[in-house]
């Protein structure tokens, strides 16, 4: 970094192996109380991934600290003008929310909320009609419930943002794609500068809010900070 004018340092780990480097910089980040850190990302696939690991994927899935991860092939920005933020309506949000706010007030960026509708198509949808209460109701009925009760619940959320001087808005999605493609075409389509994303350390955060945000960081259209 001397070349930019900027001061930095090497952190030497002397053991072999991912792990062993990951919780090494994650020892100093603790120690010297960083608040993000930024990595960039191989963008290996397949075999080779398989065979080499990948840095970034550890570090997000075990680091306490908020991690930004940057794909070689990205073209990084001067300015954070737009971000998506994909949410969990059955979660607590307020401190995904606090982080939103942090970033985009000093961004002066605008926030679009993103929550992917789950996949009605199950066995008993196909036949047109769901089970609610002991009773039935046809399927383009239960959609047209679902859609509005979301709309409400992100038009809430929203407006918490609003209130705290952020611009923001919100998308949903009921489409048949998976959730990291849902978060990538929303993101396309609002042409995003990043993804906020939030996730947990240990192996639920692994198994379930951390696959989505490897999806993210394995797809590499765009900057990721994944939020811990």
């Amino acid at each position: 970094l001397g070349p930019l004018g900027i001061p930095g340092r090497v952190i030497v780990c002397t053991k072999s192996g991912i792990r062993a480097a990951v919780g090494v910089l994650n020892q100093f980040c603790k120690k010297i109380k960083v608040s993000r850190i930024l990595v960039g990302s191989h963008a290996r696939k397949g075999i080779e991934r398989w065979w080499l690991g990948s840095f970034a994927e550890t570090l997000i899935l075990s680091s306490k600290i908020s991690v930004q991860v940057f794909h070689p092939g990205i073209k990084i920005k001067p300015a954070v003008k737009r971000i998506v933020v994909p949410i969990d309506l059955a979660a607590k949000n307020q401190k995904l929310l606090k982080n939103v706010v942090e970033v985009a007030t000093l961004a002066n960026a605008e926030v679009t909320l993103f929550y992917k509708e789950p996949n009605p198509l199950d066995p008993i949808v196909q036949q047109g009609v769901y089970a609610l209460g002991g009773g039935w109701v046809s399927l383009q009925s239960f959609l047209s419930d679902e859609a509005g009760k979301t709309a409400k619940k992100l038009k809430a959320i929203a407006d918490q943002l609003i209130k705290a001087g952020v611009c923001a808005g919100y998308e949903s999605d009921s489409s048949v794609l998976d959730l990291v493609s849902s978060i990538v075409e929303c993101s396309k389509k609002k042409d995003a500068d990043l993804i906020m994303v939030s996730t947990q350390a240990g192996p639920v955060g692994a198994a379930v809010l951390g696959s989505v945000s490897r999806g993210l960081v394995r797809h590499g259209d765009f900057s990721v900070l994944v939020l811990h």
